[in-house]
């Protein structure tokens, strides 16, 4: 009896469903196939992820290295890192694999196809990936003669991406059944220093904002045209001193206005002062720096000269000392871009430091609260 046995339909070709190897696109008619070009959208992140890392390492080194004692001036750290960061995106980073059409990756009998050139397979003696902070994961050919050439259609981004898996898997299954001796790298080391710099420099520079403040534009301020003179005149330090203040000298310039007040007291009061000195500079822009942020470097470059300062509680400030010696006294204060000197002169020591204490800093006092900010 003749056998029946039916043999079974024939399976329908890729081409006919439709259906083929996620990172291959369809063959080419003798030329071997193609690898499907890396999406440009991921490796547009990757590259925004990359530049703002880079921004934040080059101010927090800004603010770590080169900024002025005291609170962090925003502004100027930033116009700073944003030049320098420009610079590293400029010259270390590849930028034409994101504008410009990239060749596809034909995978043929000789060799591969790049769109430029074609590495034989008898030359090809690696696959090299590259993980970069801004490049993302980047395919190179290591051919025995030492040189690399990149190829810019299989770019990948940092985190996993099912396209760029299976380009790269297809790649070396294929290199490898070609050329047994084809080895695989992957170099992290630029991925790697990044990192590093970024765990050193984010957390130094986060603390160092955190504990000295961080001022800015924003930061409220008097007025740069403000005159430190009528400043002075205008507030009631003066009622405090046995005498009538007279204004000794005067300037304003672009970067500042600066006044100075000196007064003897009226022999006829019973008092063992000597002499008052009050002085008040109102800080404007200089060299890029914010208002706040000159005054307040100004105020701290002060205190260094003094001697044995004290921090000088009770007052509308945070930012104030005295210093306190045998015949004089000297309280020094910061209010937004406004730094404010007394300097009380006594005749004799003998109970002189404990009321010339007291004159200068309700002066200082009053001083400070007549600024407008």
């Amino acid at each position: 009896m003749a056998s029946t046995h039916t043999p079974p339909p024939p399976q329908p070709s890729a081409a006919a469903t439709g259906v083929r190897d996620p990172g291959l696109a369809a063959p080419t008619a003798g030329h071997g196939e193609l690898l499907i070009p890396a999406r440009r959208w991921p490796l547009v992140l990757n590259r925004a992820a990359g530049v703002l890392l880079v921004l934040a390492c080059a101010a927090a080194a800004v603010t770590v290295t080169l900024s002025w004692p005291g609170p962090v001036d925003a502004a100027w750290t930033l116009l700073i890192a944003c030049c320098v960061a420009a610079l590293i995106c400029v010259m270390g980073m590849p930028w034409r694999y994101l504008v410009a059409p990239m060749p596809p990756v034909r995978l043929t009998t000789d060799g591969i196809d790049t769109g430029s050139a074609v590495v034989p397979w008898a030359e090809l003696i690696g696959v090299e990936t590259v993980w970069a902070a801004g490049t993302g994961r980047l395919v190179s050919l290591r051919r025995r003669d030492g040189r690399t050439v990149p190829l810019w259609s299989l770019t990948g981004p940092l985190w996993p991406d099912p396209h760029f898996h299976a380009n790269l898997s297809r790649l070396v299954r294929v290199a490898g059944s070609r050329n047994a001796s084809i080895r695989v790298w992957r170099r992290n080391l630029a991925l790697l220093t990044t990192a590093a710099v970024a765990v050193l420099l984010l957390p130094a520079a986060t603390s160092r904002a955190y504990q000295h403040g961080l001022v800015g534009p924003w930061s409220p301020a008097a007025p740069t045209h403000t005159a430190a003179c009528a400043l002075l005149a205008d507030g009631p330090a003066h009622t405090f001193w046995p005498g009538e203040l007279t204004v000794r000298s005067g300037s304003f310039d672009d970067h500042r206005s600066y006044c100075t007040w000196e007064t003897m007291p009226a022999r006829a009061a019973e008092t063992p002062l000597d002499r008052m000195t009050l002085s008040a500079t109102v800080h404007g822009w200089q060299a890029l720096h914010s208002p706040v942020a000159v005054a307040a470097h100004a105020h701290i470059v002060h205190i260094g000269t003094m001697v044995a300062a004290q921090p000088l509680l009770g007052m509308p400030t945070d930012d104030a000392v005295i210093a306190t010696g045998r015949m004089s006294v000297l309280v020094a204060a910061r209010r937004a871009n406004v730094t404010i000197t007394a300097e009380v002169a006594c005749i004799a020591s003998a109970g002189c430091p404990l009321y010339a204490q007291h004159i200068a800093g309700q002066v200082a006092y009053w001083a400070l609260l007549g600024i407008p900010t």
